[in-house]
């Protein structure tokens, strides 16, 4: 989404940010998407590049790690609007349930900024061009994600992905800012620990606010069915379905039964989560816990 909120404290244009990234499940080779899907006027990158990240929330970076990253070769790039670009493909030792941090130098700039607010990690700003710097400045910080939407990752053997498909609950709303404390991410430490399922990677696709029944039916064919590699999907949506359009049970199952249909024609397997209780916010009502009960029993009878 793109709304005046989004917006950073300083402008892109002619300016750096570095963005931090838990890595779920290591891999060699990696491509990187940018986005511009809701910008109003070209995007343009004059160069970016990828390294570690030293330690959590310091906005420092291990410089013998550093790689550039190119665009058909070229280490500028001009998104146009509504478009999203990979980056080329390049070799890059990705560590298991380690963090990386991409930096970018940006030219001129759209003034709606696609983006991903309550990020739950910092990104770090700087004016000029800076992405070479070890350190970037503590000064000026954000909690959102810009202009990057994918971190691709592949290997061989090929690793399958779960794909976690919520809203805030799975977006990570509430925990502590920089430490990686989502409940995927967690998800994602307990598979890596278990040999069996070591090399499933996880994939976020929690957006808070996001209702089931309109959200989740819009952006299911591009945010999980599209995603290569993925086999598993677990999904944890409904209630803001409740509280905030007053769906009924049966609305929310229905909803659940298009998901559940498509993923089998994907050759996907498709896990409910039951929805969780909200009795301390507003604006629960007797009513509304009902229809949540009545949609978790259908979850765990189907």
């Amino acid at each position: 989404m793109t709304r005046t909120y989004n917006l950073p404290p300083i402008s892109f244009s002619y300016n750096s940010i570095r963005q931090i990234f838990h890595i779920s499940a290591s891999g060699e080779s990696v491509r990187i998407k940018f986005t511009n899907i809701y910008g109003t006027s070209d995007l343009q990158i004059l160069s970016a590049n990828i390294a570690d990240s030293v330690s959590q929330g310091s906005g420092e970076i291990d410089l013998n790690t550093l790689i550039p990253l190119t665009f058909q070769g070229k280490e500028s790039l001009i998104i146009p609007p509504g478009e999203e670009i990979y980056s080329d493909t390049f070799t890059y030792n990705l560590k298991a349930l380690s963090e990386v941090a991409i930096s970018i130098y940006f030219g001129n700039m759209p003034e709606e900024i696609t983006g991903h607010s309550h990020s739950q990690t910092c990104a770090f700003l700087e004016k000029g061009n800076k992405i070479n710097n070890k350190q970037f400045s503590k000064d000026i910080r954000v909690t959102h994600w810009y202009v990057l939407s994918t971190i691709e990752v592949s290997s061989i053997p090929r690793k399958n992905a779960v794909i976690c498909f919520g809203d805030s609950i799975t977006d990570g709303h509430g925990s502590t800012n920089d430490i990686q404390g989502r409940w995927t991410d967690y998800f994602a430490e307990k598979l890596n620990s278990n040999k069996e399922t070591s090399e499933v990677a996880v994939v976020n696709e929690g957006i808070r606010g996001n209702q089931l029944t309109v959200h989740g039916l819009e952006r299911y064919n591009k945010d999980v069915l599209s995603i290569k590699g993925a086999t598993y999907i677990i999904v944890l949506f409904g209630v803001n379905d409740i509280n905030s359009l007053n769906r009924t049970a049966d609305e929310i199952t229905i909803a659940y039964k298009k998901l559940i249909k498509k993923a089998h024609r994907n050759n996907m397997f498709i896990f409910g989560g039951t929805i969780l209780p909200y009795g301390k916010n507003t604006p629960w009502t007797k009513e509304r816990e009902n229809v949540r009960k009545e949609v978790n029993n259908w979850i765990k009878k189907y």
